[in-house]
């Protein structure tokens, strides 16, 4: 029965990633992460809320506040994705998640919502859970959380899911 207790104790630590003060600093990692990719893969990019990166505050949750990040197993590895809206130097945003494997960021490019020269743009991502999702002509069964995003000043929004390797795009109508 103790290496049961074991093995179940160094999964959950895989997971999670938990300080001496049980203070779970997993997006903390990943936002230093992240900012490390942006500046090193996608300097063109930043994000919309920005924070220095030695800050205390974390990149992920202040977006997270503002309705610009999210983050959940969009892609069914059974570890945390990050949806997060950017803005290239045209003030173009557009929606990439990052994948973080060990201490190895990839992104996946997923759409572009056009020009927003406002200093925040009315969009807003978060998770969308999996399950039966329905359009006015459409059903959709999805098995992994999915991204959603609006456009609040025009009531549009889109869901983005995990299907045969890529992101594909549901719309609500």
């Amino acid at each position: 029965m103790k290496r049961i207790v074991i093995l179940v104790l160094l999964t959950i630590a895989q997971q999670w990633d938990v300080n001496a003060e049980g203070i779970d600093t997993t997006h903390f990692h990943a936002s230093k992460l992240i900012s490390s990719y942006l500046n090193d893969s996608l300097s063109a990019y930043c994000p919309i809320v920005q924070v220095d990166i030695d800050s205390s505050q974390f990149l992920i949750d202040l977006n997270l506040r503002q309705g610009y990040s999210c983050f959940s197993d969009f892609n069914g590895d059974k570890l945390i994705d990050y949806a997060l809206l950017l803005r290239d130097d045209s003030n173009h945003v557009s929606l990439f998640v990052f994948n973080i494997q060990i201490s190895k960021v990839s992104h996946i490019f997923i759409d572009n919502y056009g020009s927003w020269p406002e200093q925040f743009p009315l969009l807003e991502v978060g998770v969308e859970p999996k399950g039966i999702w329905r359009a006015a002509d459409e059903k959709l069964r999805v098995l992994h959380d999915g991204i959603f995003l609006s456009e609040v000043n025009e009531s549009i929004t889109y869901a983005y899911y995990w299907n045969d390797g890529k992101y594909k795009k549901f719309i609500y109508d």
